[in-house]
């Protein structure tokens, strides 16, 4: 599929750009890359991009912390210590209930990355479940959850709170 995501790409861009214009060049030579060679690439390209947004927003910032958490789960478990994604977003979470209204929905949601890194980053079910535990108790406390709720992040944080809660338990 990625293939065929690049061929139109490279396609539109013979059209779009002048001959000799590097992009697509570019674009040929990602079209002839293997499918272990275009993972490294994209990998690297996504490892820059979580150093630029880290400079730009800094390291402590929600939106960089999930993405790191993201890029450790789908990419590489290894690219920064569990321990410190954990420990950044603790700080960020206490930030949050300084400065915002301490059961708001930035609250749950910041929780929501947090105990996602907890759980498969981390792999530490004791703090995945407490988290989880506190995300449930505020997105109720908030009413999230009333007779039609609305699906946004602070609701998907609820949902996978809950899903966690049944895996750590299930698990014990």
């Amino acid at each position: 599929m990625l293939e065929h995501f690049l061929h139109f790409f490279w396609r539109l861009a013979l059209h779009r750009y002048p001959h000799g214009y590097p992009i697509p060049s570019l674009l040929k030579v990602l079209c002839q890359a293997s499918t272990e060679e275009l993972f490294n690439i994209v990998q690297v390209g996504y490892l820059r991009t979580i150093h630029c947004l880290e400079r730009s927003l800094g390291s402590g910032n929600a939106v960089v912390l999930s993405v790191w958490s993201n890029y450790m789960k789908k990419a590489d478990d290894q690219a920064l210590p569990a321990s410190a994604l954990t420990s950044r977003y603790e700080s960020v979470l206490q930030e949050a209930q300084n400065s915002f209204t301490p059961t708001g929905t930035r609250t749950i949601e910041i929780l929501h990355g947090y105990t996602y890194a907890a759980y498969y980053n981390a792999n530490n079910y004791d703090l995945a479940w407490n988290l989880a535990s506190q995300m449930i108790n505020l997105a109720e406390s908030f009413e999230l959850m009333d007779d039609h709720p609305e699906w946004c992040l602070a609701t998907q944080g609820y949902a996978m709170a809950a899903k966690l809660l049944i895996l750590v338990t299930s698990s014990i």
